[in-house]
């Protein structure tokens, strides 16, 4: 707990704000021989494409530290939730390349997740195709799918057992028809990250929801 809590403070203090990306692999490998607990998290932040800013470093620790993540990304627009779920499923598929993820996102999102995680973080995936995915005539195991295009195949997705669920504009569902489908997915899969610019819209309660 205490060489969490120096690590974590050390990459605070290292930069306010913009971390060269050079200077950001370069800090975590020297801080990585005193940090055995953290070394798959470690390796993955090394791994990625992408210039992680202290916030998102400590989003991934807190999401993955205990091998199962069921969270919620928060950060306001433009501060990389994108990201830092990214990063948390590198991090998972770098121990277990046949984890399965399945990303439900608005259908304008959909490219940029596309490009993103294909780019930048070098994990195969595709977007969702009905044929590909229920019939099995693919060998990748994370999918990008609309909001529609899940709800129109819940009962045959839920099915399918995937290991972790991604959940893009999260605070868009919850007075959808998409939200009764989503949690029931949700309870399904152990873990599973939300993402919202907007969490409370009326009240606390929604953050429960």
């Amino acid at each position: 707990y205490h060489r969490e809590n120096d690590v974590r403070n050390e990459v605070y203090n290292f930069s306010n704000s913009d971390i060269d990306i050079f200077l950001t692999r370069q800090y975590l490998s020297k801080r990585k021989a005193c940090m055995d607990s953290y070394e798959d998290i470690v390796s993955t932040l090394i791994n990625t494409r992408v210039n992680l800013y202290p916030h998102q470093i400590d989003a991934v620790i807190r999401a993955t530290r205990n091998n199962t993540t069921r969270i919620m990304l928060a950060d306001e627009v433009g501060l990389g939730k994108t990201i830092e779920a990214l990063t948390v499923l590198k991090y998972y598929k770098q121990k277990n390349p046949k984890f399965r993820c399945l990303i439900v996102t608005p259908s304008s999102l959909e490219y940029q997740w596309s490009n993103e995680i294909n780019d930048r973080f070098d994990i195969d995936a595709e977007t969702f195709s009905y044929n590909k995915v229920i019939y099995k005539k693919t060998k990748t195991s994370v999918f990008i799918i609309s909001y529609g295009e899940y709800y129109r195949y819940r009962y045959e997705l839920d099915e399918m057992k995937w290991d972790m669920l991604i959940i893009d504009e999260a605070h868009k569902i919850l007075r959808s028809n998409y939200y009764p489908a989503l949690m029931k997915a949700s309870r399904l899969t152990r873990n599973v990250l939300l993402l919202s610019a907007t969490p409370i819209v009326h009240d606390g309660i929604e953050y429960l929801q």
